[in-house]
């Protein structure tokens, strides 16, 4: 019985589930045609601005990243995106030989009082069963064992979110798109879209 309510609970997907169907892989239309032009349009006029993200445009820009992506003996499909308050939920099927599981993350990213950004790791799920504190030891270990093996850049931006997301680190959010610096001032995630605050960064 025990069995079975635990092969129950780890095969569960949530009603909230309904992954968008993989695309050719190829630059998404939603970041080129709208994403893109708006952040170019304000980023030259050197002043702050928002941006916002839907939930949709988010997923679509996803499906057009080629999926399945294969990691050794796991295969990832098609992730789906949730924007909640305060929360961006990535849930996606991972399978393994015949076993397939749905793999749900709830991140809370935030910027604080010192214009510090934190990317916390609040739940991770496999069906319905909750590995949180698990998921965050391993994710970790994995993490420093990379750092002792390897010659990480510490002011690469892509290590410091990694730090953020796998040690719990805080980082200062400074960007760099094309030849444009931009700092995330603000973070508000709402019901099917995410605003961002930048502010553009000029070279003295």
């Amino acid at each position: 019985m025990f069995l079975l309510v635990a092969i129950l609970a780890i095969s569960h997907r949530p009603a909230a589930f309904d992954p968008p169907t993989a695309q050719a892989k190829q630059i998404s239309p939603y970041l080129t045609h709208e994403l893109l032009p708006t952040f170019y349009d304000h980023i030259q006029r050197a002043e702050p601005f928002e941006l916002e993200i839907t939930e949709n445009g988010m997923n679509e820009i996803i499906t057009h990243l080629g999926w399945p992506k294969n990691f050794k003996e796991l295969t990832i499909d098609t992730p789906q995106t949730l924007f909640t308050d305060n929360v961006i939920t990535l849930m996606a099927p991972v399978s393994s030989n015949a076993a397939q599981i749905l793999l749900t993350i709830c991140l809370c990213p935030a910027v604080d009082d010192n214009g510090l950004m934190t990317l916390k790791m609040e739940k991770v799920q496999i069906g319905a069963v909750t590995i949180t504190p698990l998921a965050k030891f391993i994710s970790n270990k994995m993490y420093q064992d990379r750092l002792d093996k390897e010659s990480v850049d510490a002011n690469d931006i892509r290590a410091k979110i990694a730090a953020s997301l796998f040690a719990d680190t805080s980082f200062d959010p400074v960007f760099k798109f094309d030849n444009n610096r931009f700092r995330i001032k603000k973070i508000a995630i709402g019901l099917h879209k995410t605003i961002l605050g930048i502010e553009p960064l000029t070279d003295n």
